[in-house]
């Protein structure tokens, strides 16, 4: 099962914590949607 973890792109402390999180997860689980990706998010 895949995950989306939905954040602020503006935000740098969240756009870092993604990162973080995009190098221990390496794809496997979750995937990342800035909240300002109203396209993908409305799917």
């Amino acid at each position: 099962m895949n995950y989306y973890i939905i954040y602020d792109g503006d935000c740098n402390l969240c756009v870092t914590l993604v990162q973080l999180l995009e190098q221990i997860d390496a794809g496997k689980e979750f995937s990342y949607v800035p909240m300002q990706d109203t396209q993908t998010l409305v799917q």
